[in-house]
C-alpha cells in the first residue's frame, strides 16, 4: 500500500495488493487490485489469469472467459 501513496499506477504494487488481499479471503478487493493490474497493463496474462480464476469463483464465467481469451 506504501508504493500505491507514493504512485497510484504502479501495477506490479496493485498486484501484489491483490496476491495480500486473497491470502487474506477478501476475494472483492482482489478483484478490484487485479482489475485495476489489468487496466494499467492489458498485457499481464498472470494478472489476467488470477482475475479470471476469481470471476470463475463467483460464477461470472463470461467475464472470466473475456480474461481468458485476452491473453490468447
Amino acid at each position: 500500500m506504501n508504493a500505491l501513496k507514493v504512485d497510484r499506477n504502479f501495477s506490479e504494487a496493485h498486484y501484489d495488493l491483490a496476491g495480500a488481499y486473497e491470502h487474506m479471503d477478501q476475494f472483492n478487493a482482489a478483484s478490484s487490485e487485479l482489475t485495476r493490474t489489468v487496466e494499467l497493463q492489458p498485457a499481464n496474462c498472470r494478472a489476467r489469469i488470477d482475475l479470471g480464476n476469481l470471476l470463475l469463483a463467483a460464477g461470472q464465467t463470461e467475464e472470466a472467459q473475456i480474461q481468458a481469451k485476452a491473453c490468447c
